[in-house]
């Protein structure tokens, strides 16, 4: 764990700070050369990235009310990042219709830049030492912060496991991109992937807990579980829907 990066006699910055930026910075960035490849203009993806940053803190703060009532950390701070999926894209999607524009064209052009972002701020919790996994003997374990301070155990490096496989995620998106499928296939890839990913990770996080109408799942996995239904019905309907075929000339 590296929770600080001292930089002796200048300053002392708090390393998931640091890689939030870097992981905004490297999403946007993502997100204007995946605009230019695809011929939208840059303002709509900066319009993109300032409507999906304002308004998934303000989904994350209302998932971590509702799915995190006992952890202080996720109600304060409002980085839930499933809240921030599931009430914030909604809006995001508002305001770019709002705005006028292909809208489902503007999210599968995020998906992929969401995806990185995630990567690297879960690099950040793997440094500040949140989020981590419950402890474990197995050979990938990594030091933990414990319940009780002033000890540390081994855990499952779930922060370390979903940055590898968000990095995944971000190039197979980006290669399915390339291929231009029909409609809207890129995000319900995303949905299903993220939800996926999600779900089964959880079982290894040291904050699981059951919750929800479904026994033995937590609300993290109910929420999960209705993404990835939701990805899959949504890809369906998409590859079976009619292509448009060639102006006639």
């Amino acid at each position: 764990m590296f929770p600080r990066i001292e930089i002796p006699g200048i300053a002392s910055v708090a390393t998931w700070d640091v890689l939030a930026c870097l992981a905004l910075l490297v999403a946007y960035a993502d997100l204007v050369s995946r605009a230019r490849a695809s011929g939208v203009h840059e303002h709509r993806a900066a319009e993109l990235f300032l409507a999906s940053m304002v308004l998934s803190v303000a989904g994350g703060w209302a998932g971590g009310m509702l799915w995190g009532a006992r952890d202080s950390v996720t109600v304060t701070s409002g980085l839930s990042f499933l809240g921030a999926l599931v009430f914030g894209a909604p809006l995001v999607a508002a305001v770019l219709w709002l705005r006028g524009g292909d809208v489902l064209r503007l999210l599968e052009l995020g998906t992929g830049s969401l995806a990185l972002a995630l990567a690297v701020m879960r690099l950040g919790c793997w440094a500040n030492g949140c989020c981590g996994g419950r402890p474990t003997e197995l050979a990938w374990a990594v030091p933990q912060p414990p319940p009780v301070p002033g000890t540390w155990v081994a855990g499952h490096p779930v922060q370390l496991i979903e940055a590898v496989l968000m990095f995944a995620l971000w190039r197979g998106l980006d290669a399915l991109h390339g291929r231009r499928p029909a409609p809207f296939v890129v995000a319900a890839t995303a949905l299903v992937a993220l939800g996926g990913t999600r779900f089964g990770l959880e079982w290894l996080r040291a904050d699981w807990r059951p919750g929800g109408p479904l026994p033995g799942l937590s609300w993290a996995q109910h929420v999960c579980l209705a993404l990835a239904s939701a990805g899959a019905l949504a890809w369906g309907a998409s590859v079976r829907a009619p292509r448009p075929g060639p102006e006639p000339s």
